[in-house]
């Protein structure tokens, strides 16, 4: 209890300090724009044609910042956010903060609980006047509550997700573990893509545009996601996402809205969103070719048409085996898949 009544009244004399400097600086302040005014006066009297100088703008208004929230001892992200505030209070209020000492005292004052127990060296050195270094003491809080196997747990997170609702939800999980890792668009690309549902990820494969980053990928299975949704629930197609890959388009790519443009379509919107879950032609029902390219006039096809399908089916699924198998190969074995947002940061 003396301790900390030590501390205040060491508190209260800097801030006392630092009150009567900014009375002086003001003073100051005051007496050089006084003595500038009566410069300009004189100056304006012997040279008459001079335009009047125009008075500077007023200095804005101090930025205000809330105190920094109480902190017990959590490690991790409210770690981070505690130290994150203390340095905007130090640079955003530098003539409050002039010394080491001060810095790690406004610091201390906010640690409760194990925080404070931690804290209590730094605590002795300030109120016995040594000298303390503000570098050394970040340094050493971070050693003691920052999380340092947060790329490791978001490397898990990557390599586990899966998507399971909205292909937006699931690139939003996925692009905030992908920050963390820091990883090239290579390998987040693979991961990508064999995260999605089939549906999107046959999407993907059929648009047989070769993507140069994750962002173009992203962009193609959001836009496919989007269009199925539309269909599922009877609304019009959004606008396409323009695409960063300079590929001209493939006259084979899915074209899930083709049928909206045939006025001679009339399937029901549960049939519609089947044959988009199932990837089958809108005009006629069958796989392996979309409406765009269908020779079929809503016939069924039959013999070698039926065959050739029939081929287009395995070679895809094949396509999407290979990539899901090149990825489990670097998952380690009995992981299990975690839903969207199973790993929150």
């Amino acid at each position: 209890m003396q301790t900390m009544d030590a501390l205040n009244a060491r508190l209260d004399e800097m801030m006392r300090m630092l009150t009567e400097e900014r009375e002086q600086r003001r003073a100051t302040e005051e007496t050089l724009r006084q003595t500038q005014a009566r410069l300009d006066a004189a100056t304006s009297q012997q040279n008459p044609t001079l335009p009047q100088q125009v008075p500077p703008p007023p200095a804005p208004t101090s930025l205000v910042l809330a105190k920094p929230q109480p902190f017990k001892g959590s490690r991790g992200a409210l770690a981070e956010a505690f130290i994150g505030q203390i340095y905007l209070h130090t640079v955003t209020y530098p003539e409050r903060f002039p010394t080491d000492s001060s810095k790690v005292a406004f610091a201390v004052s906010f640690m409760t609980d194990y925080a404070a127990t931690w804290s209590q060296p730094y605590l002795n050195k300030v109120c016995s006047g040594e000298a303390v270094v503000f570098s050394e003491f970040i340094d050493d809080f971070q050693s003691s509550f920052f999380d340092h196997n947060r790329r490791h747990h978001a490397e898990v997170a990557l390599r586990n997700l899966r998507q399971t609702g909205t292909v937006a939800s699931y690139t939003q999980d996925f692009n905030l573990h992908a920050r963390t890792v820091g990883w090239p668009d290579g390998p987040l690309m693979s991961l990508y893509q064999n995260g999605l549902k089939e549906n999107i990820q046959l999407a993907v494969v059929m648009s047989n545009i070769e993507f140069t980053s994750l962002l173009a990928m992203q962009a193609m299975a959001m836009k496919a996601g989007q269009t199925i949704e539309g269909i599922r629930h009877g609304r019009p197609t959004i606008t396409p996402i323009p695409s960063t890959s300079t590929s001209a388009p493939d006259p084979n790519a899915m074209d899930l809205s083709a049928f909206q443009r045939n006025p001679n379509n009339r399937l029901s919107d549960a049939e519609r969103a089947r044959r988009a879950e199932l990837n089958l032609c809108f005009r006629c029902g069958q796989a392996g070719h979309v409406s765009r390219g269908c020779l079929n006039g809503g016939r069924k096809s039959q013999g070698r048409q039926k065959t050739s399908s029939s081929a287009r089916i395995s070679e895809l699924q094949a396509e999407i085996n290979r990539i899901r198998s090149s990825n489990t190969t670097s998952t380690p074995e009995g992981a299990d898949s975690s839903k969207n947002g199973g790993a929150q940061v």
